[in-house]
């Protein structure tokens, strides 16, 4: 028996209708899934369809907003030079302190402490223990008795007690 054709094909169709063209330039420009609809003529629940289920319509949309992101980035790149111009002028002004602050937060630096000198710190000392304190309680001491007692209290290794 002959294989037949599948009614839907594998791979998805990623051409848009007109209707989804005007669509994708809507949504990128930043109206709503409803006033999309309303202007397309569809229902709201066919835009959503669109944008959840249609690979072609999700593409489309993520490529205009990037076009639409690299275009205001751009200008804004445009504006860089009149914006310095208006903080320089700031900085130079009678009270130049926000100016200043919203360069610092802008460089990232604002709140950023200046590192500290490096300076060569003292050896530390273990602090002295009175001869014979380990720091065991008095129950766990033995008499003293001639030689290392609690394996080296005083030498500034552990006692045998662990606590010296």
């Amino acid at each position: 028996m002959a294989r037949q054709k599948p009614t839907n094909p594998d791979t998805p169709d990623w051409s848009l209708t007109p209707q989804q063209e005007t669509a994708v330039d809507l949504l990128a420009s930043g109206k709503t899934v409803t006033d999309t609809a309303t202007a397309v003529e569809v229902t709201r629940q066919t835009v959503s369809e669109w944008l959840n289920h249609h690979p072609g319509f999700e593409a489309a949309l993520h490529s205009r907003r990037q076009e639409l992101w690299a275009g205001m980035t751009d200008a804004l790149r445009g504006l860089l030079p009149k914006a310095l111009e208006v903080i320089e002028r700031e900085l130079d002004g009678e009270a130049p302190l926000p100016a200043a602050v919203h360069v610092l937060k802008a460089c990232g630096l604002y709140g950023i402490l200046p590192p500290r000198p490096h300076l060569p710190s003292a050896p530390r000392r273990r602090p002295r223990r009175a001869p014979g304190a380990c720091g065991a309680p008095s129950a766990l001491r033995q008499p003293r008795r001639s030689g290392p007692q609690h394996g080296g209290a005083r030498s500034g290794q552990a006692c045998r007690h662990g606590l010296g």
